[in-house]
């Protein structure tokens, strides 16, 4: 008997998803082959996948890709002939 997943329908719906993804199908092909077990299993690789990116976002400096200084204001144009 399969383990129930606790993961929330949306997260579900997300994994699976991202596992038609990975194996270059549409959704609806995906669901068509699938047994209870199997979604299962894409359910535990998904959330592997989702602890792996949170520590990789984790891993990243603070202040990663933000500019510590505002931007400059824009220059005033000067009018032609003034």
């Amino acid at each position: 008997m399969a383990i129930r997943t606790t993961m929330p329908r949306n997260r579900q719906v997300s994994a699976l998803a991202w596992a038609a993804d990975q194996a270059g199908e549409s959704y609806g092909k995906l669901m068509l082959t699938l047994t209870e077990a199997r979604k299962q299993e894409i359910y535990a690789e998904y959330q592997a996948h989702l602890d792996e990116m949170k520590e990789s976002a984790a891993a990243l400096p603070v202040n990663a890709g933000k500019s510590k200084q505002p931007p400059a204001p824009p220059s005033p144009e000067v009018k032609a002939g003034a």
